[in-house]
C-alpha cells in the first residue's frame, strides 16, 4: 500500500494495525497536508457486515467536532478500497506516558479533564465511545486527543433488559492479548481491562459505561496500576464484576480525597450509582481542580503550626488574624489571575458562556477592573434587556445545551443592561399568582415575556405572542396571539376521544372526506380509519387501544381527518401553518435539534416532553418525534410539519405536505386554541414554494456597470487618527483608529488587532459582522471572543470597521428598508474601500495579503464587497447564503448580481441544520454563482445550525487563509 494513491491521498507510511483496519499516514495532494487514513483490509471488503460496521464507525466519528477529539475529514471508496480520512494527530499515547511513570496530580487532572470534556461533548451528541483506554488517547502539545470512536453507537431509548442488537456495529483497534472478539448477538466489545461490568456481561450500555472506563483509566494515571488485575481475561472480567479496587491513596498519598471519591464513583458496579454522563463527570473534575488550586479562605490557615503555649497564642491572635486575612486576600487574587482567567478563557473557547460568566463573577470579587477580565466578560456576555408584563417576575437561566444544570438567579424584571451569558439560554419566569413560563432565547435582541394568571391558562397549553409569518414567496401574514399545546397529543389523550365515541359521531367530522376526486360516504370513510385489528382507531393501535406502555407516547398513524376530528372534539383546532411556524419561531439557531428526537437512528417516538427540546415559547418536541398535521391545504395535500424521529434534521424547518388520508406511523398532531375568531386568510390554501436561486439569472454586464458606479467615490484625504491604544491584552495590541468616510462629513471608526506572535508586515483580514451588530449601541460589545480572536492569536492582523447602523453609528435602531437600505449597504461598501485605503498607509500591514471575512449578514453581502473591491485576495463567508427576502431589495444591492463578478477564491461555511439555508436552492447557487474557478471555491457543510461549532470553523478558515495567503511569518518569535 505504501506509495499508492487513494483518491487524492498518497500513502507514505504505516501507523498501526487493528482488527478492523490498517492506519496509514498519507499526503492530501489537494490541500497539501498530512492526514491519517484507515483502510479496511481487502480480505474483509467482501463481507457486508464488516463493511457496514466500518462505515458506521466513520459516520459516527464524523459527527464529532471537538478540540480533544481527532477529526474525521471524509469517507471514500477508491475502486473497492474503503477508507476513512482522519486528522493526523502527532504526539505520545497515554499508554507510553504511563510506562514512564505517574505524573503530578495537577498535570494528571488537567489531562483527565480534557478527556472527560471530549466524552461529555460526545455524550451530548448521544454518542458513546465504548473502548476508552490509554492506547486511544494521544497527548499532543499537552492536549489529550481521543482517537477511534470505533466501538461507538448512538444512544437510544432502549427498554430496560432489552438485548443490544446493535452491538455488532462497533469496531476498534484492539490488541489481540487484551480484547474480546466479536461474537454477534449480545457481543462483548472492547478491551477487557477497561470494560464496565455491563459491557463485560454483553448487556446494553450507555454513557455510564464510558464513565466506568474513564474511571479505570484515571485510576491507572494516578496510581500507576490498573484497578482490576488478573493473569487472564477471565480473572480480569471476574474482578470487574465482583472486586472493589484498592483506594487510590493506598498507592499514592498525595491524591486529594475529593479526586479519590470521583474515581470511586466512576467505578461503581451499579451504573445508577455513577455519574449519569461525562457532562456531570467533567464538572466534578473541574470543581476538584479549582478547589485544589484555590487558596484556603480562613485566617486559621495561617496558624497551621505545632501547638505552642496558650498565652503566646493569645498574644499573637490579633496579629495573626490580620496577617492571615491579608495573606488569604493575596492568595485569592493570585487564584483569580492564575487559575480563574485561564479557566474562563477555556470555557469561552468551548462556548460554555454560562459557566464562564459565573466563574468571571467570582474572579471579579478579587480583581475587579483587571483589563483581561473585563475583556473576557465582554467576550462571553451581553448587555441584556428582559421585561415582563406585568413586571416583578423572578428570572432564572441555564445554558440551553445543559438542561440538567442548576437554575441560576438572574434578577427580577424589569432588567435593563444586566450582563447575561452569550449563547442560547433556557429561561424561567415566576411570579406569585401567575403561571410559570419556560422558554428559550438568545438575549442578544432583548426579551419581553407576557405572564398570565394561573386560572386563565388552558390546561397543558402555552401562550404564543402575536407576530407575522412568511411562507415561501407569499407576503407576510399577521398572526394574532394564541394558545398552543405544550406537547404533542398523546395516545392516552386520543384514547379518550376513541372511548367517547369519536369515530361514531359525525358532528366531530365536519369536513367532507375525499378520496381522489370522490367524496366518501360516512360508512366508506370510517372503514378507512381502522387499527391493525379492524377496530376504529389509529393505524398503530390494536383492539381499539394503544399499545401497552405507550400512554405518554404521541399518538401516531392518524390521517389529517382524524386529527381534525380530535381537535374539534377537544374544543380546539389544528394550527394553521402560520400558527405552527409562529410557535416554532425558527430564527437562526438549531440547538433544539441537539435535544430532540430527529435525525437519529431511533426506532420510534419517545414520551412527550421526555427530551429537552424546548421551543422559544415553551413548547416541546416541535422538532421530530412525530410530524404534526396542520390545517392548510396545498393542491390536494395537507401540510404536516416538524419532521418525525426518522426524518433528517432539515425537515424540522422545511414545509412538507401529504395526502390527508395518509396514516403513516410518523403522523401525529398537536392542537391550538385561538384567543379571537380566526381570520379566514390564515386557513387558506398556501403555496410554500421558495426561491430557487439556481434558476435566477444575474443581470448583464451593461446593467452591472450601472450598479457598480453607485459604489464609486472620489479620492480624498483620509485624515486618519489613532484614537486609543490598548497594550494590556495578552495576544494582541488593539488600536482604535478613525478616518474620513467617502460620503458626507462622517468618520469611520475601526478596531485594529495586531498580533504579538508574528513579524510585521502582517497579513490582514477585514471583518464584516452579523446582523446582531445592529442591536448594540457601542463597539465595546464587539464579539471578538466568538468570531474574531482566533485570527490575531494565530498571527494575522484583523480590522473591524464600524459600519452605519451598527454600534455607535446608529445601532439599536430598526434596520432601514427599501432605498434607505440600499444607501446603507452602499455606505458599508465604501467604508470597506476606505478601510483598505487606510491600511495601505501603514508600513506594518501587507495589503497584498488581504482577506475578506464575513459572518451571516456580513457574509451574505460579501459577494458585493469582493466584487466592488479588487484588492481582496481571498474570501471567507461564514453562515452566508442567498435569501428570498433579498429579492425584495433594490437590485443594486442583491448579492446574486455581484457574485459572478467576485473572482477571488471563496470558502462558504454553513451548518447542515441551518433552517434558513436549503443546500440545493440557496447554498450551492451562492457558491456556483461566484466568479472564481471551481477549484478555488468550496462549500463546507459542518454539523450544526446557522453558525456551526467554532472549533471546526476556525480550523477550516485558517487552512483556507494559509492556502491563499501563505503561512504567517513569525520571524525569530517562538
Amino acid at each position: 500500500m505504501i506509495g499508492k494513491t487513494l483518491s487524492h491521498y498518497r500513502i507514505v507510511g504505516e501507523l498501526g494495525r487493528g482488527g478492523m483496519g490498517v492506519v496509514y499516514e498519507a499526503e492530501d495532494l489537494k490541500l497539501r497536508r498530512r492526514v491519517a487514513i484507515k483502510v479496511l483490509p481487502e480480505r474483509l471488503t467482501a463481507e457486508p457486515a464488516v463493511r457496514k460496521r466500518f462505515l458506521r464507525e466513520a459516520r459516527i466519528a464524523a459527527q464529532l467536532s471537538h478540540p480533544n477529539i481527532a477529526t474525521v475529514h471524509e469517507i471514500d471508496d477508491d475502486e473497492g478500497t474503503v477508507f476513512i480520512v482522519m486528522e493526523m494527530v502527532r504526539g505520545e499515547t497515554l499508554r507510553s506516558m504511563l510506562r514512564v511513570g505517574t505524573r503530578p496530580v495537577l498535570e494528571t487532572l488537567d489531562l483527565a479533564i480534557g478527556v472527560a470534556e471530549a466524552l461529555a461533548y460526545a455524550h451530548q451528541q448521544r454518542i458513546i465511545h465504548r473502548d476508552l483506554k490509554p492506547e486511544n488517547v494521544v497527548v499532543e502539545s499537552g492536549r489529550p486527543r481521543i482517537l477511534d470512536f470505533g466501538l461507538s453507537k448512538l444512544l437510544e431509548k432502549t427498554p430496560l433488559g432489552a438485548t443490544d442488537d446493535d452491538a455488532e456495529t462497533g469496531i476498534g483497534e484492539e490488541s489481540p492479548t487484551e480484547s474480546v472478539e466479536l461474537t454477534g448477538h449480545g457481543a462483548i466489545l472492547g478491551t477487557v481491562a477497561y470494560m464496565s461490568p455491563e459491557q463485560a456481561q454483553g448487556k446494553p450500555v450507555d454513557a455510564r459505561s464510558d464513565v466506568f472506563s474513564f474511571g479505570t483509566v484515571l485510576y491507572e494515571m494516578l496510581s500507576g496500576r490498573k484497578p482490576f488485575a488478573g493473569d487472564s481475561q477471565l480473572t480480569i472480567l471476574a474482578a470487574i464484576l465482583t472486586a472493589a479496587p484498592p483506594p487510590v491513596r493506598d498507592a499514592r498519598g498525595d491524591v486529594p480525597g475529593e479526586l479519590e471519591s470521583i474515581v470511586a464513583r466512576c467505578l461503581e458496579k451499579d451504573p445508577a450509582a455513577r455519574y449519569a454522563s461525562a457532562v456531570e463527570l467533567s464538572e466534578a473534575l473541574r470543581r476538584a481542580r479549582t478547589r485544589l488550586l484555590r487558596p484556603r479562605t480562613g485566617p486559621m490557615s495561617a496558624l497551621r503550626r505545632p501547638v505552642v503555649l496558650v498565652p503566646v497564642l493569645l498574644v499573637l491572635a490579633t496579629l495573626l488574624f490580620a496577617g492571615g486575612w491579608l495573606w488569604s486576600r493575596a492568595n485569592k487574587t493570585r487564584w483569580a489571575r492564575n487559575v480563574a482567567l485561564p479557566e474562563i478563557t477555556q470555557l469561552a473557547e468551548r462556548q460554555q458562556f454560562v459557566a464562564a460568566l459565573e466563574l468571571a463573577r467570582e474572579a471579579e470579587r478579587y480583581i475587579a477592573g483587571d483589563p483581561q477580565l473585563e475583556y473576557l466578560i465582554a467576550s462571553i456576555s451581553l448587555n441584556g434587556i428582559v421585561t415582563t408584563t406585568p413586571p416583578g417576575a423572578t428570572v432564572s437561566i441555564k445554558a440551553y445545551r445543559d438542561p440538567g444544570a442548576t437554575w441560576q438567579h438572574l434578577g427580577t424584571t424589569p432588567l435593563d443592561g444586566i450582563r447575561v451569558p452569550d449563547g442560547f439560554l433556557r429561561l424561567r419566569f415566576e411570579k406569585q399568582g401567575f403561571a410559570t413560563v419556560l422558554l428559550s432565547a438568545h438575549l442578544l435582541w432583548g426579551l419581553s415575556c407576557e405572564l398570565h394568571p394561573e386560572d386563565t391558562v388552558p390546561d397543558g397549553m402555552v401562550h404564543i405572542p402575536g407576530g407575522s409569518e412568511r411562507i415561501g414567496q407569499n407576503p407576510p401574514q399577521a398572526v394574532p396571539a394564541f394558545w398552543m399545546d405544550r406537547h404533542e397529543v398523546t395516545n392516552a389523550e386520543f384514547q379518550e376521544f376513541v372511548d367517547a365515541g369519536g369515530y361514531e359521531n359525525p358532528d366531530h367530522w365536519p369536513q367532507p372526506i375525499q378520496q381522489g376526486d370522490r367524496i366518501l360516504s360516512w360508512d366508506e370513510a370510517m372503514a378507512l380509519f381502522r387499527d391493525t385489528t379492524g377496530r376504529a382507531g389509529p393505524a398503530t393501535w390494536a383492539l381499539g387501544h394503544y399499545p401497552e406502555g405507550a400512554a405518554e407516547l404521541p399518538v401516531s398513524g392518524i390521517s389529517w381527518y382524524e386529527a381534525a376530528a380530535y381537535a374539534t372534539w377537544a374544543g380546539k383546532q389544528l394550527p394553521s401553518v402560520f400558527h405552527w411556524y409562529r410557535a416554532a419561531n425558527m430564527s437562526t439557531w438549531s440547538e433544539i435539534l441537539t435535544q430532540s428526537n430527529i435525525g437519529r437512528t431511533a426506532t420510534g417516538p419517545v414520551a412527550v416532553g421526555s427530551l429537552a427540546g424546548l421551543g422559544p415559547y415553551g413548547t416541546f418536541d416541535m422538532a421530530g418525534n412525530v410530524r404534526e398535521w396542520c390545517w392548510n391545504a396545498t393542491d390536494e395535500r395537507r401540510y404536516i410539519l416538524g419532521g418525525a424521529w426518522s426524518d433528517p434534521n432539515y425537515l424540522y424547518r422545511d414545509t412538507n405536505a401529504i395526502t390527508p388520508l395518509d396514516r403513516s406511523p410518523q403522523n401525529g398532531m398537536r392542537c391550538m386554541r385561538a384567543m379571537e375568531p380566526l381570520d379566514e386568510t390564515l386557513l387558506r390554501s398556501v403555496d410554500a414554494s421558495d426561491y430557487d436561486f439556481a434558476k435566477v439569472t444575474p443581470v448583464d454586464d451593461a446593467t452591472f456597470a450601472v450598479y457598480r458606479s453607485m459604489y464609486a467615490y472620489d479620492p480624498s484625504d483620509l485624515d486618519a487618527r489613532v484614537e486609543s491604544v490598548d497594550e494590556d491584552l495578552p495576544h494582541w495590541r488593539r488600536e482604535t483608529v478613525s478616518f474620513r468616510a467617502a460620503y458626507g462629513d462622517a468618520r469611520v471608526p475601526a478596531h485594529l488587532l495586531l498580533p504579538r506572535n508574528a513579524k510585521p508586515p502582517y497579513q490582514i483580514v477585514l471583518f464584516a459582522p452579523h446582523s446582531g451588530a445592529r442591536e448594540f449601541t457601542s463597539s465595546r460589545d464587539l464579539e471578538i471572543g466568538t468570531f474574531v480572536s482566533f485570527i490575531p492569536r494565530t498571527g494575522r492582523a484583523i480590522i473591524l470597521p464600524i459600519f452605519p447602523g451598527t454600534y455607535e453609528r446608529g445601532g439599536g435602531a430598526p434596520p432601514p428598508e427599501g432605498y434607505a437600505r440600499r444607501e446603507q449597504f452602499i455606505h458599508w461598501s465604501k467604508d470597506i474601500q476606505r478601510t483598505i485605503d487606510y491600511l495601505e498607509t501603514r508600513d506594518d500591514i501587507d495589503t497584498s495579503k488581504l482577506a475578506f471575512y464575513g459572518v451571516s449578514l456580513g457574509a451574505e453581502m460579501g459577494p458585493i464587497f469582493t466584487a466592488i473591491e479588487d484588492r481582496f485576495r481571498v474570501s471567507v463567508l461564514l453562515a452566508g447564503h442567498l435569501h428570498a427576502h433579498q429579492m425584495d431589495d433594490p437590485p443594486e444591492i442583491q448579492p446574486l448580481h455581484f457574485a459572478p463578478r467576485s473572482t477571488v477564491p471563496v470558502l462558504l461555511i454553513n451548518g447542515r441544520d441551518d433552517f434558513g439555508a436549503p443546500v440545493d436552492t440557496a447554498l450551492r447557487p451562492m457558491l456556483e454563482l461566484q466568479g472564481a474557478p471551481d477549484e478555488h471555491k468550496r462549500l463546507l457543510l459542518l454539523d450544526g445550525g446557522h453558525v456551526p461549532p467554532m472549533n471546526a470553523v476556525m480550523s477550516a478558515i485558517l487552512d483556507w487563509l494559509d492556502r491563499y495567503l501563505g503561512p504567517v511569518d513569525r520571524g525569530d518569535l517562538p
